[in-house]
């Protein structure tokens, strides 16, 4: 469909787990209760969020990198995309990190909260997004960029965020 803009995602790797939508894979990880999926297990790889209305509680599991592919992807896309959450998950660890852990992208009313960001280059980023939130989130150490709100965002909200800094520098 090329109606309207897209963002083209090219994964370094086959991996990509689909929540959402016709192609929804939730159930191949976790359980899913209306909007809601809820994971069950660790996922190993880089999340898309496919359709508007979603809830992605990641219920303390892991999002990780493939350790082949370390410092690259994205943990979780929401790419054109409103009422979105993104709830209670650890994104990235040492040696499975990404080059961002959640990157919403011309997207409405996603709230990212309740998750721990460890290592990533970029924790969070909002691009060209409104009414956007990142809440109660832990942004450990070696992660470059907390959050990021670039190229005209709108009415985001940024509030009660931790941020370890590393001791050593």
């Amino acid at each position: 469909d090329l109606t309207e803009p897209r963002l083209l995602w090219i994964q370094p790797f086959e991996s990509t787990l689909h929540i959402g939508g016709a192609g929804d894979q939730c159930e191949t990880v976790g359980t899913r209760d209306g909007n809601t999926c809820t994971l069950t297990t660790d996922v190993i790889g880089e999340v898309a969020i496919d359709a508007d209305d979603q809830v992605l509680d990641c219920d303390g599991h892991s999002i990780l990198q493939s350790p082949q592919w370390p410092g690259s992807g994205v943990g979780v896309l929401v790419s054109w995309k409103s009422g979105i959450t993104i709830r209670n998950c650890s994104i990235g660890a040492v040696g499975q990190t990404y080059g961002t852990g959640v990157l919403a992208f011309h997207a409405t009313q996603v709230i990212v909260s309740g998750s721990d960001f460890e290592q990533n280059d970029t924790a969070i980023a909002f691009l060209s997004t409104t009414q956007c939130t990142a809440t109660d989130n832990v942004i450990g150490m070696g992660t470059r960029n907390g959050v990021a709100l670039n190229d005209d965002c709108l009415e985001n909200e940024v509030s009660n965020n931790s941020i370890v800094i590393d001791p050593a520098g």
